[in-house]
């Protein structure tokens, strides 16, 4: 039996503090049936450019912030073309409340 193909789908919105040691985590514990896709929901800070200059993870930008549901929908047909069959979603948390990264 292979191993599944994972998709982990990062929704995100001004995270700029947070996105590059997510996504240096994730890297650093990535098998090579996993991609990872943030979704940025029209963020102003450059949390974008950070996601994009990562080898490996693909960036889809939104024009405006479309809150969780809509960067998970976002990606959706990416993901589906690429035929995962497990989906991760990444959050993080933080004092000032949720940071949907």
């Amino acid at each position: 039996m292979s191993n599944p193909k994972v998709s982990v789908i990062i929704p995100n919105y001004n995270g700029a503090e947070y996105i590059r040691p997510c996504l240096q985590s994730l890297i650093r514990n990535r098998s090579e049936d996993m991609q990872i896709w943030v979704v940025d929901n029209g963020s102003a800070d450059g949390s974008d450019q950070t996601a994009a200059s990562f080898l490996g993870v693909n960036v889809l930008s939104l024009s405006e912030n479309t809150g969780f549901t809509g960067a998970v929908t976002a990606a959706e047909a990416y993901v589906q073309c690429w035929g995962s069959n497990v989906l991760a979603f990444v959050a993080v948390m933080f004092a000032g409340g949720a940071a949907a990264l």
